[in-house]
């Protein structure tokens, strides 16, 4: 588990997720093959997640299964402690996830408000209120009232990436 890290350190960089799948090009009418066209790079903060990354599935896993642990700690919050939680959305430009700072639990799901705006879906502002389900959630992280971070599991891997 990711610990001690400022919450400066969860740059929050939403991994920006095409649920398209790679992009095709030209389909010929006379037996032309399909041609895959070059990801755009992600923008300045952002990077995107490949489906089939073992340490990254890895990483959403250990969030899933410690998910428990963050509920307790905000059942038992204090005033200046932050909560959040990360999961992706949907929309018709592909999908995006998502940083959602935690305001309240329901028996099934979470609610909370977007960390920053969206990239590919121009209607999803941060500030937004959000509700995820559970199971839908990918990371979770917090940090408590001495200023530690827990959880960031899938965080620490970009991180790790990016050499910091």
């Amino acid at each position: 588990m990711a610990k001690n890290t400022k919450w400066s350190h969860l740059k929050v960089t939403a991994c920006v997720l095409f649920a398209l799948g790679p992009l095709m090009t030209g389909c010929g009418s006379k037996g032309g093959s399909l041609v895959p066209t070059q990801t755009p790079p992600a923008p300045s903060g952002y990077s995107f997640q490949k489906n089939d990354d073992p340490e990254m599935s890895k990483a959403v896993q250990q969030a899933k299964d410690s998910l428990p642990e963050f509920e307790a700690a905000f059942r038992a919050r204090k005033p200046d402690e932050k909560f959040a939680v990360k999961a992706i959305m949907h929309g018709n430009n592909g999908s995006e996830y998502k940083w959602i700072n935690v305001t309240t639990l329901q028996e099934n799901k979470m609610v909370g408000r977007l960390e920053k705006d969206s990239v590919v879906m121009p209607s999803v502002k941060a500030g937004m209120t959000v509700s995820v389900a559970k199971n839908d959630i990918e990371d979770w992280a917090y940090i408590d009232s001495k200023h530690d971070q827990h959880g960031g599991f899938t965080q620490a891997v970009l991180q790790k990436r990016e050499g910091k």
